[in-house]
């Protein structure tokens, strides 16, 4: 009975020894293997690049023609014979600044220039400018023997109206033409006396009459 328990003893203890002593882990190795292989790599690079753009330019030069010289007559009764001198000063200017244009003037006293300007029209022989007063200008209006100025004044780009007398300029304008310029004008004022007009029992002047 002793030997066996002892052979049960050793067993035991081997046992114990075996589950006190475990097998230590097998190590694990890492290796790191790097492969290179050659790729194509496409390299972009910015150059500066100067661009130089032509172009080409067709420039037409309009050459005007100098204007042929041309003499304007100016019949006048007002300047005769007492304004001749201003009038030549006036003439210098505009001579001056109009190097193509000469002006021959004609004088006629008021008492003849009446006569002298129609029968100068109806003949073919108007001058190119002349004077008219109001009270005559509806009758030569009226027959069309004057040139409408509007479509000078609109091609005219020096030309401004508003540097004249409003009222005086569209005087000169008949059925929408525009026959005329002021060259001077007067107020015309009317005096009359009442006391006359009361006893005659006749109504006062009115705004609204006409020529």
């Amino acid at each position: 009975m002793k030997r066996i328990f002892c052979l049960v003893t050793i067993a035991m203890a081997v046992l114990v020894s075996v589950v006190g002593c475990a097998l230590p882990e097998p190590e694990m190795i890492v290796e790191t293997v790097v492969v290179t292989k050659e790729v194509p790599v496409e390299v972009t690079k910015e150059v500066p690049v100067e661009v130089t753009k032509i172009v080409k330019e067709t420039i037409e030069v309009l050459v005007t023609p100098e204007p042929e010289p041309v003499t304007l007559t100016y019949f006048t009764f007002s300047a005769a014979p007492d304004h001749l001198a201003e009038l030549d000063d006036m003439i210098g200017i505009f001579e001056e600044r109009h190097p193509n244009i000469k002006i021959k003037v004609e004088t006629a006293p008021w008492g003849d220039y009446w006569t002298k300007l129609p029968t100068l029209i109806a003949g073919g022989m108007a001058p190119d400018v002349f004077e008219l007063n109001y009270e005559n200008f509806v009758s030569y209006a009226a027959k069309g023997v004057l040139l409408d100025l509007g479509p000078l004044a609109q091609a005219d780009k020096g030309f401004d109206p508003g540097v004249l007398y409003p009222r005086a300029y569209n005087a000169f304008n008949y059925g929408g033409m525009q026959l005329g310029l002021p060259e001077t004008f007067s107020t015309v004022v009317l005096f009359y006396n009442k006391d006359l007009f009361d006893a005659a029992g006749v109504a006062y002047p009115a705004s609204d009459w006409t020529w």
